[in-house]
């Protein structure tokens, strides 16, 4: 019996799903960054015994600035968030709209385009949702 085996780039060459390398690229650099999180958890326990904070004590205040600058600066960090969430909602919606279309166009290749870009608009809007959350985790674990 004899076996033929497909020649490198020929279209009978097995390929399973474009999908596939992306979730092994992300399933890569989520067990490559929780692997640096326990190394950094448990290797900071030992290095905090041996060296001493020299600012230990100091936090940061902007308060020295005065309260006018405490507002203004709240004040214009806020409208930049809400301008971005604004627009990655737009972004999303002009997505799914896109998406909605090009389906009911009959277009599957374009519709997978808009797929992706409804994927990242989804991520840009979860992220800048939770940039409260996510600097709140920070500064936890960074002040211990």
């Amino acid at each position: 019996m004899k076996t033929v085996t497909p020649q490198a780039g020929s279209a009978t060459s097995a390929t399973t799903s474009s999908k596939a390398p992306l979730v092994r690229r992300a399933s890569a650099v989520a067990i490559t960054l929780a692997a640096t999180a326990v190394v950094l958890l448990l290797s900071a326990g030992a290095a905090s015994a041996q060296i001493q904070n020299p600012i230990d004590g100091v936090k940061p205040d902007l308060s020295v600035f005065g309260p006018a600058f405490n507002n203004v600066w709240v004040r214009v960090i806020g409208g930049i968030w809400a301008v971005a969430l604004g627009a990655s909602v737009v972004k999303l919606i002009m997505a799914i709209y896109k998406m909605r279309s090009m389906k009911a166009a009959g277009m599957p290749a374009e519709m997978a385009d808009a797929g992706q870009d409804f994927k990242v608009a989804g991520i840009a809007f979860g992220c800048l949702a939770s940039v409260g959350i996510i600097t709140g985790a920070i500064l936890f674990v960074v002040g211990g």
